[in-house]
């Protein structure tokens, strides 16, 4: 799937910048090593269309440019992504992006404070879709992590998800950059059910959960 690779190269994008050494080990890494990464990156990004993994990467390198204190510039690509985001709204029509609506409407529809169980969504999608046609794909996921997480696990799974994201966004590092971006790509997709994106979300949030505060009884 062209999608779940150009979310996967987003990941890896983001973390090449993340982790460029700085100071004294950053002799080690030359500009040509660094953009030669970018550009076996780039045509996973560029010739897919993924518009989600590229909609990660804006927002990361929006937050980037902020802290760099370039503030204009930030606000500038701030602007231009919602800017997208209008447009796309306004001018409904993509079939994928119409299919995300409606099925993101029907979920929300469906929603209840406890949840309808782990899995229960690919299950009963046939069951309380009104807007979207179950009958020519079935629909396994919502399309956005967090509202598949509500519809299935209700106010309490909402509640534990945003505590595990705010932990692991406070042990900051580069690694919180690489976690960010997958958000972006969980509300526009299902990385975290993918076995590539899901293990580097795992793997990121617990180099960053290593710079919490110990726990000791």
């Amino acid at each position: 799937n062209k999608n779940y690779l150009a979310e996967m190269a987003a990941l890896v994008l983001v973390g090449v910048y993340a982790y460029q050494p700085i100071g004294e080990t950053a002799r080690r890494w030359s500009p040509l090593r660094f953009l030669a990464l970018v550009c076996c990156l780039l045509p996973s990004l560029a010739l897919t269309g993924g518009r989600g993994a590229l909609v990660a990467v804006a927002v990361v390198a929006v937050i980037g440019v902020w802290q760099m204190g370039e503030r204009w510039v930030a606000a500038g690509l701030l602007a231009g992504l919602l800017a997208l985001g209008i447009a796309l709204w306004i001018w409904k029509g993509h079939g994928s992006v119409d299919d995300r609506l409606n099925i993101w409407t029907d979920t929300v529809l469906a929603l209840n404070f406890w949840g309808h169980g782990l899995g229960s969504l690919g299950n009963n999608f046939a069951l309380f879709a009104h807007i979207t046609d179950p009958m020519p794909v079935r629909n396994v996921y919502a399309h956005n992590d967090f509202l598949q997480i509500a519809y299935e696990l209700g106010a309490p799974g909402v509640i534990l998800i945003l505590a595990f994201v705010v932990l692991v966004l406070k042990g900051g590092g580069p690694e919180r950059y690489i976690f960010i971006a997958f958000l972006v790509e969980a509300n526009l997709a299902f990385p975290s059910h993918l076995p590539s994106t899901g293990a580097v979300a795992a793997v990121v949030a617990g180099a960053a959960a290593h710079r919490l505060p110990r726990l000791r009884l």
